[in-house]
């Protein structure tokens, strides 16, 4: 396992092969960050081996410490923009060199976004694994948000739906999801 490139990616929990044997922690209804090895592909892509706990280093705490890591590595390269629409602001959250939404799985994520967005009730919609937007729940924003996510058909290589949730200091509440 190569540590350096280590970073929590961000997909659906099911009942595959990988939600039972690779090294996750639960983020909101359906999704958990998974520990992976990311790395550029020959082909210019972003290339994800999962991290499986039976190759985890027998180490007191290891699981904790290498998310750590991972969640370190993520922060390294987060952008967070600005966008104006109406009056309304929203972030979009994102990477350079992707997984930006993974963010959610953050420790300190709550404070994070209860900051920019300056309420303690956020809407958070991930588009992809590499994008989330953080705004205000009763916003035109995140009802466009969630329309357009409820009618999101596309997946990338990273199994993860397009999904709407609100995040309030006790966790993430699921409401909406691509259909």
């Amino acid at each position: 396992m190569n540590k350096d490139r280590l970073l929590p990616v961000l997909r659906n929990v099911s009942s595959d092969i990988l939600s039972e044997a690779g090294v996750l922690r639960g983020v909101a209804p359906g999704l958990a960050v998974f520990l992976s090895e990311v790395s550029t592909t020959p082909h210019g892509t972003m290339g994800v081996s999962y991290v499986l706990r039976k190759h985890l280093p027998d180490e007191p705490n290891a699981n904790e410490l290498l998310f750590g890591l991972a969640f370190r590595h993520l922060v390294e390269g987060l952008r967070v923009h600005v966008v104006e629409q109406s009056g309304e602001r929203f972030h979009r959250v994102h990477r350079a060199k992707g997984f930006g939404a993974s963010v959610i799985a953050l420790p300190d994520f709550y404070e994070r976004a209860a900051s920019w967005c300056r309420t303690k009730e956020m809407f958070i919609c991930i588009e992809d694994v590499n994008h989330a937007w953080v705004g205000t729940p009763d916003s035109n924003m995140a009802r466009q948000l969630r329309e357009k996510t409820r009618a999101d058909l596309s997946r990338g290589a990273v199994d993860l739906d397009p999904v709407c949730l609100i995040l309030r200091e006790s966790g993430f509440e699921l409401v909406g999801r691509a259909q």
